[in-house]
């Protein structure tokens, strides 16, 4: 059976290897589940449940990333870290990403409602402005969304209010300073 051939491989693996594998039963769902626990974001994983394809470049980027933290004197990798400490974003997160446009679902919708009321914000006045800010923070939080930040090993953040703020403040200025 196809359990007991994985399970076989692993009884087969040097002890180093086989106290870093764990077998995980269940569907799809509960089995990414499961793994997000022990900190491995979905987004990491071979296989794309979308389309079933296997690519395994972001597996292994996030494995040299575990190495490194592991292999460093970092403040981060001396810190205890559980799974329960660990962020992994999710559908309706708005990912902040370094100057690099993320193509997740939640910063999908966070540009549509900045474009759609980004003449409001460029006409209107203080009290305008703060209001739209609110309301598209307000429209994220809603969703069920959280602003993340991308730190150093792949680890997510969330933003403080007031960082919040400045993020959404500047994308309203960037839409409408692209028309």
């Amino acid at each position: 059976s196809e359990h007991l051939r994985h399970y076989n491989i692993i009884a087969a693996a040097s002890m180093k290897l086989r106290v870093r594998c764990r077998l995980h039963y269940g569907s799809h769902t509960e089995c990414m589940y499961q793994m997000s626990t022990y900190g491995i974001p979905q987004d990491c994983l071979p296989v794309d449940p979308s389309t079933n394809k296997i690519s395994i470049q972001r597996h292994l980027k996030w494995v040299e990333s575990r190495l490194k933290m592991e292999r460093s004197d970092s403040p981060v990798s001396s810190a205890i870290v559980t799974p329960m400490d660990l962020i992994s974003p999710a559908d309706n997160d708005v990912l902040i990403i370094g100057g690099h446009k993320s193509t997740n679902m939640g910063n999908q919708r966070f540009r549509v409602i900045v474009s759609e009321l980004s003449r409001a914000y460029e006409t209107g006045n203080k009290a305008t402005r703060k209001d739209l800010v609110n309301w598209a923070i307000h429209s994220v939080h809603d969703s069920g969304g959280r602003f993340l930040k991308q730190h150093a090993f792949d680890f997510w953040e969330e933003l403080p209010k007031d960082q919040i703020r400045k993020t959404v403040t500047q994308a309203y200025r960037n839409s409408f300073r692209r028309r």
